[in-house]
């Protein structure tokens, strides 16, 4: 999934850990007007969409399928990626949807990231040949998606670089069993 990005930093909150310093929370006062220092906002972004730009400032060519919104930051979103010349090949608005977000809350040197996922219906294009496949972080209704890469590498013989989001890592390895088998390069993050 593309989105938007918008980076908020802040000073005026508080970090509070448990005895485990892995179970830490971002605390702000609620119910509070908190200041932002710093403003920041990137249209076209996601990991998909961050791979995508990079992979094409290289001079590689390279598309990308993602579904944007129907709305002006799906517009935003599509003139980002032609003028950073990802092919567009596979880009698709979604009629009557709106964009995804995430607001990125930037507070001592650490980030806590506000996601919101249009509710999307994930149906794969047909895909032209590529020696390569980035799958990465998708919204609720993933799992078809994942069935059809499957199949594609399967039947293509394509490799795979598989960057799961944040509901693939929440449901197991089993789950995900089919795409890691199929996979060339499995990358986590935190």
């Amino acid at each position: 999934d593309s989105t938007v990005d918008l980076f908020l930093e802040i000073h005026e909150a508080q970090v509070n850990c448990d005895l485990d310093p892995h179970e830490c929370k971002l605390v702000l006062d609620f119910a509070d007007k908190i200041p932002v220092t710093k403003l920041h906002r990137v249209a076209g972004a996601g990991n998909a969409a961050n791979v995508a730009v990079g992979t094409a400032r290289l001079g590689i060519d390279v598309a990308l399928y993602t579904l944007i919104g129907d709305d002006s930051d799906g517009r935003e979103m599509r003139e980002v990626f032609a003028d950073e010349k990802v092919r567009s090949d596979y880009i698709v608005t979604d009629s009557g949807k709106r964009s995804n977000l995430s607001v990125v809350i930037n507070f001592r040197k650490e980030r806590t990231i506000l996601v919101y996922h249009e509710a999307r219906e994930y149906r794969l294009p047909i895909l032209g040949e590529t020696a390569w496949v980035y799958l990465t972080s998708l919204g609720e209704g993933w799992e078809a998606a994942h069935r059809q890469v499957v199949d594609y590498i399967k039947e293509g013989g394509a490799k795979l670089v598989f960057a799961p989001g944040s509901y693939q890592r929440r449901v197991g390895r089993e789950k995900l069993a089919e795409v890691l088998k199929v996979s060339e390069v499995f990358i986590v993050n935190k």
